[in-house]
């Protein structure tokens, strides 16, 4: 099966290749194709050709959201030599619950009645949940502080202070962006890693002895929601606030990994 023409984003974490060095998202169309030997993922610009007898649960994520989204992710070092990151393929597509299920098929995957995604058992990410009142809170003081640039930009205002309000207004919009943008969980073999920014906690799965959810808590968040979990370990008092988008997926990916914990 296929779809060609399809609204098409290449999100990437932390990759690397011999060309360059890229963490964000490219945007175009593209064409999407599973067979019985591959998956081909190709933009106007991009391509990715996967053997289907290289694609197993410890190196391939993929699933459906918001109903009409097939995305696909992979670790690149696990197809390719000389590159590392992630990369993953996002097709809006009317198709997208189809072509979840036929490559469940083909992988001889079951999943919760074919709508649950499908997560790498050696390398698993999930986004953060993001509320609107979080979006609107960050945004809106990046407007502000915008705008104060354009407020205090008059002619009888000294260059210095000129200076001053725009930096200020930099720091003050940009920084929350950033964290806004860049907070996302990464379940391996034996860690949770939190990131948010440039702050990065690694969490050893053998320390964690709980988790619960909570609307909000005391400890270290990396949470854009009120709709969160608490990761308690031995190694701190507070735990951890953390919001998957995937809530559900997270659990079953971390049950995998310690099933001998009480979760």
């Amino acid at each position: 099966m296929s779809d060609d023409g399809v609204p098409m984003s290449l999100h990437f974490v932390k990759y690397r290749s011999p060309r360059n060095g890229f963490t964000g998202r490219k945007g175009l169309a593209g064409y999407i194709a599973l067979t019985s030997k591959r998956l081909i993922a190709k933009g106007y610009w991009e391509e990715t050709e996967l053997p289907l007898s290289r694609l197993n649960r410890q190196n391939i994520s993929y699933g459906v959201r918001a109903g009409n989204i097939f995305w696909i992710a992979i670790d690149a070092s696990d197809f390719y030599e000389d590159r590392s990151g992630r990369i993953e393929h996002r097709f809006t597509t009317e198709h997208a619950q189809r072509f979840k299920q036929e490559l469940d098929r083909l992988l001889g995957i079951e999943s919760e009645a074919g709508t649950a995604a499908v997560y790498s058992q050696k390398d698993a990410l999930f986004y953060c949940k993001r509320d609107t009142w979080a979006t609107l809170l960050i945004w809106g003081i990046a407007a502000c502080a915008a705008a104060s640039v354009f407020i205090v930009n008059e002619p009888h205002h000294s260059v210095a202070s000129q200076m001053m309000v725009f930096m200020a207004a930099f720091v003050t919009g940009g920084i929350g962006i950033y964290f806004w943008g860049t907070t996302y969980y990464r379940l391996d073999e034996q860690i949770l890693h939190l990131h948010s920014g440039m702050f990065h906690a690694k969490i050893p799965l053998e320390t964690i002895t709980r988790v619960r959810p909570v609307r909000w808590g005391t400890g270290w968040s990396y949470a854009w929601s009120l709709d969160t979990l608490c990761i308690e370990t031995t190694r701190t008092r507070f735990g951890y606030q953390i919001s998957p988008d995937d809530r559900a997926g997270f659990l079953a990916a971390l049950r995998a990994r310690i099933p001998n914990n009480a979760l």
